[in-house]
Parts: structure tokens; C-alpha cells; sequence
């Protein structure tokens, strides 16, 4: 299960899906993953990573 929502510019703020792109279309600003961290809450507990 992924749990990447999505890529985001730093630069200008646009959204992409989750696929292989490097740089923003728009400004070539560099993307950021964006998480789905309520989904990993759920699966994922302290205790199963100690």
C-alpha cells in the first residue's frame, strides 16, 4: 500500500499525482512528497516499528 497522496511544487504550489516527475511543469520549482499520514497512523503503530 502506498501512502503517498500526491507531489507538490515548493515553488508555485502545484499539485501532481503520484507518478515519476522530477521538477514543476510550470516554474521547474522541485515537488515534495505529500503523505497520507492518517492512513499510516492507522496501520502503522509504534509498536510494530520497535
Amino acid at each position: 500500500m502506498s501512502y503517498v497522496k500526491s507531489l507538490t511544487c515548493k515553488e508555485c504550489g502545484q499539485n501532481y499525482e503520484a507518478k515519476a516527475y522530477h521538477v514543476c511543469e510550470f516554474c521547474f520549482g522541485p515537488l515534495e512528497v505529500s503523505y497520507d499520514y492518517d492512513a499510516i497512523s492507522r496501520s502503522i503503530s509504534r509498536e510494530s516499528i520497535a
